[in-house]
């Protein structure tokens, strides 16, 4: 590899170890959880609309959704059709600290904090209502060469320049089916 092209790697691996680190935390924690495939069934096309229209609101961030393939998308037991989620934008004036906020959004939702990662620039979660769930994971990243030999909280970019992008699955498990697994 040139140097040229190390120097683009290295900021992006610095952001991505710490989330593979608490992605390896939550698979370790959940498989002892683990339960058979989970066959997924999407939620109703209205109510994934409404869930997309509450993220967008909250986010900043126009989320489109479509019913598309559930696995592995998010969870690596879950298969099946999902409602997906995923909206890109720049401009935003936020901050992920104030999307701490995210899942009080979304009504009649309750979040499952077992599957809560956090990472410089990323944050997911997973919300559950009755045999619906509802994963969702937002990150921000600095415009191109800034901030590239600084940890992310250092970085004085402007947050208008970033881009964050947002995806997320919500769908319906059978009853009794288990937990999903990351």
């Amino acid at each position: 590899m040139d140097p040229a092209s190390q120097t683009d790697v290295r900021p992006r691996a610095r952001r991505i170890v710490p989330i593979l680190a608490a992605t390896a935390i939550l698979v370790a924690g959940t498989a002892a959880h683990a339960q058979s495939q989970i066959t997924a069934k999407p939620l109703p096309q209205e109510t994934c609309t409404d869930l997309a229209k509450t993220a967008s609101e909250k986010t900043g961030i126009s989320v489109d959704t479509v019913i598309g393939d559930a696995g592995p998308y998010m969870y690596t037991n879950v298969d099946g059709s999902a409602c997906l989620f995923s909206g890109t934008a720049t401009g935003l004036d936020t901050s992920l600290s104030e999307l701490a906020g995210l899942a009080d959004a979304f009504e009649g939702w309750t979040r499952d904090s077992s599957y809560d990662a956090d990472a410089p620039g990323a944050t997911s979660l997973t919300l559950r209502r009755s045999d619906d769930w509802l994963g969702i994971s937002v990150d921000a990243e600095p415009p191109a060469g800034q901030c590239g030999d600084v940890m992310l909280s250092e970085c004085k970019a402007p947050m208008k320049e970033w881009m964050w992008t947002f995806t997320g699955m919500a769908f319906s498990a059978p009853s009794g089916s288990g937990k999903p697994t990351l």
